[in-house]
């Protein structure tokens, strides 16, 4: 993934980002997103117009809480760590799991 992409999910539709050196900010355009990440005390609710943002090394996952318009933007090229044998993971690519 590079610069900035934008994600239309379904209501109870995961991403998982896996940050190795470059922060990420999430933000939502339309209907409501919960985002975590591994050693974040805190979940975020993010509605429209609302961002966040997280800093490298972690893994984050969003899902959608309703239909969801999501904007995600990375500085430059990020590469995403491997992940176990037979996972839905592509290199440079967010997990998206219906």
């Amino acid at each position: 993934m590079r610069g900035n992409s934008t994600f239309m999910l379904a209501q109870g539709q995961l991403v998982t980002f896996r940050l190795k050196t470059l922060p990420l900010r999430i933000a939502c355009l339309t209907g409501q997103l919960w985002a975590t990440a591994d050693r974040d005390p805190a979940d975020h609710l993010i509605g429209p117009n609302q961002s966040v943002s997280f800093s490298r090394r972690k893994t984050v996952v969003v899902q959608a809480l309703r239909p969801s318009t999501m904007h995600v933007q990375l500085p430059e090229p990020e590469t995403v760590a491997d992940y176990p044998p037979g996972s839905k993971t592509i290199s440079n690519t967010p997990v998206v799991v219906p």
